[in-house]
């Protein structure tokens, strides 16, 4: 019996110095088992790139398996920018414990191994490091202008307005002597154009989203695991959606057509172009004016848009929700973060939350605030699903 199985919509492009693999495809077919995995490889430097296969075989929680190279052949490891890349793999030869159901694969870009061009240049390295400087900088011209040219908004799959946040460097972290450990060292990242949308998720939203796919709608109060207490219900409709495990917004973003943001490019539209302590400045008594928190959402969920935006015109980037991004936590990886379109560590236990809740204190709104939670319990239960203060926004890339 033949077992075929469409993985489509499980890959986020992953960006080293704007390279990026596209229009992935890739299905389980034969007896063996064998993954037939299809993409596009761009780089506008035509340089080789290092392209590995990830594979989890628990719909993705963990991707520790890593084909044996004898198992591998096709556009893989050492592989030069083009159309139709095809990679085959006879998984099935590679490790026993297999489930069609749980299984997935990504493709991840590792890295740059060489320029296209170095081989015949003859340059020096110094001279061929300024070579590529010269080359980021023309290319991070090229993509600021073409921000300019895009639509500031966009409308999502149930019409919600996406802003566009713009291409450029910004500040990611805290200055030495601010913040908490996990913030540093402050450091300057690239971030290519996107839309986020304009707001949290709302339960309008969500539940639109369980009526089509038959889940189970989450609750509109709190719920205590750990004190076996629950809130009254505090309303649906505009609220945002809350009790969401980060397997639930992620999925809810692929299905509205986009992807939870990386940590990177929420803070740099959290931040709204600017580098202080919060995004409105530096004065925390003025937070009142911009988020729900511990002094004034009296405990509860608001719904959203009702206090001011950031300078993005996006509401709520602070407090009301934390926010789940794509990210798994480290508290070093800002020390070996790449400078282009970072998107985290491999894998990890937790996942990263982003911007504080009703619940917290200013501390948390500060915009290089982070947190995180393991994307499988509940509130300190050692069960699966849920937390009350975690929702979620997602983003779209904005295609050149």
């Amino acid at each position: 019996m033949t077992i075929m199985v469409l993985i489509l919509g499980l890959f986020s492009p992953v960006f080293v110095f704007s390279q990026e693999i596209r229009n992935v495809q890739f299905k389980l077919d034969g007896p063996d088992k064998e993954v037939l995995i299809t993409y596009d490889l761009y780089d506008p430097r035509e340089r080789v790139n290092e392209v590995m296969v990830q594979a989890s075989n628990d719909q993705g929680k963990n991707w520790n398996i890593l084909p044996a190279s004898q198992v591998l052949s096709g556009d893989v490891n050492e592989v030069r920018p083009g159309k139709g890349k095809s990679v085959v793999w006879k998984a099935g030869d590679d490790f026993q414990e297999f489930s069609p159901e749980l299984f997935q694969v990504r493709l991840v870009l590792v890295q740059v191994i060489s320029s296209a061009s170095s081989a015949v240049t003859g340059l020096d390295p110094s001279a061929e490091a300024d070579r590529e400087a010269q080359a980021v900088k023309k290319e991070n011209e090229l993509e600021v202008n073409r921000s300019k040219s895009l639509p500031r908004t966009l409308r999502g799959k149930e019409g919600t307005p996406m802003i566009l946040i713009p291409a450029g460097y910004f500040t990611m972290g805290s200055p030495e002597g601010k913040g908490n450990g996990d913030e540093h060292p402050a450091h300057k990242v690239w971030i290519s154009a996107f839309y986020m949308d304009q707001t949290l998720v709302t339960f309008d939203e969500y539940d639109k989203f369980c009526d089509a796919t038959g889940r189970q709608k989450p609750s509109d109060g709190f719920i205590s695991y750990s004190f076996k207490i629950q809130s009254p219900h505090w309303g649906r409709a505009k609220r945002p959606a809350l009790n969401l495990s980060w397997k639930e917004a992620d999925d809810y973003c692929q299905w509205a057509g986009g992807r939870l943001p990386t940590e990177a490019e929420w803070e740099k539209a959290a931040r709204g172009g600017t580098d202080s302590t919060y995004f409105w400045g530096s004065d925390a008594e003025k937070a009142t004016d911009y988020a729900w928190y511990v002094l004034n959402s009296r405990y509860e969920i608001w719904p959203v848009g009702t206090l001011k935006p950031n300078h993005y015109g996006l509401y709520d980037m602070a407090g009301n929700l934390w926010e789940w991004v794509s990210d798994w936590y480290s508290r070093d990886y800002y020390a070996t973060s790449p400078d282009r379109n970072p998107v985290g560590p491999p894998d990890g236990k937790l996942k990263v939350l982003r911007g504080g809740s009703f619940s917290n204190g200013d501390d948390c709104l500060q915009a290089a605030h982070r947190s995180n939670w393991d994307p499988d319990k509940e509130d300190g239960a050692e069960t699966m699903g849920h937390l009350h203060e975690h929702g979620c926004r997602c983003i779209k890339p904005a295609e050149p």
